[in-house]
């Protein structure tokens, strides 16, 4: 109960520690622990820590250090919004409208239960009861496994913060209590320079990225590892790896994506939304070429833009927004790449700084050709 307590306190300022209690919640701690227990093996410093949820509507997710123990926090917001977001979509017949039996799920639109409350904060609506569940049984699993994946990766890009050295990095810039938050990319952090915040950002998701498609990997060679209900998509790499890019863009989507001004841009605190997809998509593209060589890279480059194009689709199928495929594909122009390695190579400014931080091996210098 101890570490409730603490966690309940560090978190407070933004809701304290969620008073409700869901099997789903049960869940997501058990798919942490099964996380921590694998990065054991790799960093044997990985430290304790408490996650738990936040009892706060809106889209965020943070990481902290209070009285030496590491704690990570996702609202209760962030979760229903996830959730409902892909049980919606795969409610919905035209998005993967090969999985399953689509005509069983019926014609009315199923909109996303989300506002804007008054801090520009993405939020959800707890009051709207327009529950959606796929109908057909494929499809409701199909939603599950991109929940799974959305959140394994929200979850390794957490730890990160705190594996890398970036939570204890700020910790010794600020005294008091703070949180290292997912979602607040409009404004600077405090006492962090913007380019330093975003290489941070940039090294969080390359994390999430690496470690989610090693397990993948695993599970391919070896499918008894993986849910039952969940085989059919660990056929092979062409099977699962458009579901999970399909999923960390959807989840990326639901951030919210603007179209910045490079200059803008680089004045947040994370890279905007698209442009951190890119560099997703880019570290995909380093992984497959590094361990397949470049046989398999055409497949994977039209496997990640089809599924970005029906992750985009999809999200307009829920929303009243148009899709807008657009903002990603502009991540590509010559100002944005320009921008994105500005991002990578400020690395070999960052890394020395964390070294004293970090729990465990550091990514090397990047070579600057």
């Amino acid at each position: 109960m101890q570490k409730e307590y603490e966690f309940d306190e560090a978190f407070r300022r933004d809701g304290g520690r969620a008073k409700s209690e869901i099997d789903l919640f049960t869940d997501i701690r058990r798919r942490f622990s099964a996380v921590n227990t694998f990065l054991k093996h790799s960093y044997p410093n990985l430290p304790e820590i408490h996650l738990d949820f936040i009892e706060n509507d809106s889209l965020n997710a943070a990481a902290t250090k209070y009285k030496g123990n590491y704690f990570i926090g996702i609202n209760l917001g962030s979760y229903f919004l996830i959730y409902d977001m892909f049980m919606k979509m795969l409610a919905s017949k035209s998005v993967w409208p090969k999985i399953g039996n689509n005509q069983l799920e019926t014609d009315h639109k199923k909109i996303l239960k989300a506002y804007i409350n008054i801090y520009d904060k993405i939020t959800f609506r707890f009051d709207n009861q327009d529950i959606a569940i796929p109908q057909d049984k494929l499809r409701l699993e199909f939603a599950i496994l991109c929940t799974n994946h959305a959140f394994d990766f929200l979850i390794y890009h957490e730890i990160a913060h705190i594996l890398r050295g970036h939570v204890g990095y700020l910790a010794s810039l600020i005294e008091n209590n703070f949180y290292w938050r997912e979602f607040d990319n409009l404004s600077q952090r405090s006492k962090l320079p913007s380019d330093v915040s975003q290489t941070l950002e940039m090294d969080a998701d390359s994390f999430a990225t690496n470690r989610s498609l090693n397990i993948i990997a695993s599970n391919l060679k070896d499918t008894k590892q993986v849910n039952e209900i969940f085989r059919f998509a660990f056929k092979d790499w062409s099977t699962i790896l458009p579901i999970w890019v399909f999923s960390i863009y959807s989840l990326f989507r639901l951030f919210g994506y603007r179209q910045y001004a490079v200059e803008d841009a680089k004045k947040l605190s994370h890279p905007p939304s698209s442009i951190r997809m890119a560099l997703i998509a880019g570290n995909i593209v380093t992984l497959f070429e590094l361990k397949y060589g470049k046989e398999l890279i055409p497949s994977v480059v039209k496997d990640i833009i089809e599924s970005t194009k029906a992750a985009e689709d999809a999200f307009s199928e829920i929303t009243f927004q148009e899709a807008n495929w657009d903002i990603y594909r502009n991540s590509y122009t010559k100002e944005s790449t320009d921008y994105i390695f500005s991002i990578t190579d400020n690395w070999n400014k960052v890394r020395p700084v964390l070294e004293e931080y970090a729990l465990g091996n550091l990514p090397p210098l990047k070579i600057i050709k």
